[in-house]
């Protein structure tokens, strides 16, 4: 998740992530048994990521967590 933290890399990948590109990228680092998820739902991730605004909702979160050492310390 690293990436999307980071000014246009974030976009960049948020870009590559399609309803062609998810399903590989899903079973390959994503989860041990994709298996067990049909095609349309691993592809719902990509309609819920991106939504209206195409991804920049979930850019904000990414780039917006608590990274202070107070908040570190309490991991």
């Amino acid at each position: 998740m690293r990436p999307f933290e980071k000014k246009v890399l974030g976009e960049a990948e948020l870009i590559s992530i399609t309803h062609a590109t998810w399903p590989i990228m899903f079973s390959h680092m994503g989860v041990n048994d994709s298996s067990c998820s049909s095609s349309a739902e691993i592809k719902a991730y990509v309609d819920l990521l991106k939504r209206e605004d195409d991804g920049k909702a979930f850019l904000k979160l990414m780039r917006n967590f608590n990274q202070t050492e107070e908040f570190q310390n309490l991991v």
